[in-house]
């Protein structure tokens, strides 16, 4: 094998690397990305009338930009939940809603979390 040809088959080993090892640390950077919504169970309905204690409440979450309108993406019964699906680089925004007896309350306040971008990938250069 020439120089020439051991040189092309480096080269292209190393590309080939370079590769793998970036998809790997986009891949981990990614699944670091994680938010944990928490609140509290609401006491009352809007006309004042307590809310019983043993009253089954399920919890619709809303996700996405800032002062827009959000897509639903979960529902759950606890008051506290984790979202890692969905998470790109920059601002993520939720609300969520009470659903108790069948009807669903607003929306409640806007909570925002910015999540880091990761680092470009590495910069190759070439000596002739």
């Amino acid at each position: 094998m020439t120089t020439r040809a051991q040189s092309i088959l480096w080269r292209a080993a190393a590309y080939t690397l370079i590769a793998c090892l970036a998809a790997f640390a986009v891949s981990v950077y990614a699944q670091e990305r994680t938010a944990t919504i928490t609140f509290s169970r609401p006491v009352q309905y809007v006309d004042g009338t307590p809310i019983s204690p043993d009253t089954e409440i399920t919890y619709r979450l809303y996700q996405g930009v800032r002062g827009a309108e959000k897509q639903r993406v979960a529902e759950f019964t606890g008051t506290s939940t984790s979202v890692n699906s969905g998470l790109k680089p920059g601002e993520t925004c939720w609300q969520v809603s009470a659903v108790a007896n069948g009807k669903e309350s607003e929306l409640s306040n806007e909570g925002c979390k910015t999540f880091e971008w990761p680092a470009t990938e590495a910069v190759t250069i070439t000596i002739t």
